[in-house]
């Protein structure tokens, strides 16, 4: 909506034909080729057509031939050189043509494509791998292993990121320790219940019957004996008054 809303002030602001091809013009002379297919748009499709109209539609389709060529040199540099820094000039171009007429597609197709290709996902997937890597080999050095085991199962689903194949082989070692894996779920069923627990925090003043209904939820999965379990059972017990 605030991009549409931008669009149709651009279009007010340049009433006539030819202040609108002159503005488009600078605009894509100025390298903002979204806004000026903006107004290449608002005048290639127009009736009758008009010397301003043919301007505009002769734009758009060399518009369209720069991004192919663009979109050509970057797919070449993703498999031949920096996978990031041309993945990023991707989705940059993804971003500049999304409205310029069939290369947008293209270009977001190719995008949509080139991520789920495993090299430039094992590239784009390593930094918040190897973050989860990192923080589960510290929570081992301070023996959590629980804290550890569901960093790792976090970071396998990052693969095939070199550290996230680190983490699923690491995953598949622990996952050997019964009793390990129970302490782990029961962890992972506690953090839950923390998370249900702060959402209905946050509702108890606009929203009282939600709230609530999240507090039960947490003494429904949480220990007895939890300090979660505790603290939501007194939430509820003074949201009891408020109905």
């Amino acid at each position: 909506m605030a991009q549409r809303a931008i669009q149709t002030e651009l279009l007010r602001q340049a009433a006539t034909d030819e202040a609108r091809l002159a503005a488009a013009d600078a605009a894509r002379e100025a390298g903002d080729i979204r806004r000026a297919t903006v107004f290449y748009r608002s005048l290639a499709y127009k009736k009758p057509p008009s010397e301003q109209s043919q301007k505009a539609k002769d734009a758009l389709a060399q518009l369209q031939e720069e991004g192919r060529k663009r979109l050509g040199e970057i797919n070449y540099e993703i498999t031949t050189g920096d996978v990031a820094e041309a993945f990023a000039r991707l989705r940059q171009l993804a971003r500049d043509f999304d409205t310029v007429p069939e290369i947008g597609g293209e270009i977001r197709s190719h995008l949509n494509k080139a991520r789920r290709r495993d090299e430039v996902a094992a590239v784009l997937n390593e930094p918040d791998a190897k973050e989860f890597w990192t923080r589960g080999q510290e929570h081992e050095r301070k023996g959590a292993m629980c804290c550890a085991y569901l960093t790792y199962e976090e970071a396998q689903k990052l693969a095939p990121a070199p550290s996230a194949l680190k983490a699923k082989a690491r995953f598949d070692e622990l996952s050997g320790d019964a009793p390990l894996v129970k302490s782990a779920e029961q962890c992972r069923n506690l953090q839950q219940c923390h998370r249900t627990y702060r959402r209905a925090e946050r509702l108890v003043e606009a929203r009282p019957v939600r709230a609530a209904e999240l507090f039960k939820e947490v003494l429904d999965k949480a220990p007895h004996d939890a300090e979660i379990h505790v603290a939501a059972r007194k939430q509820l017990a003074a949201l009891d008054g408020s109905f």
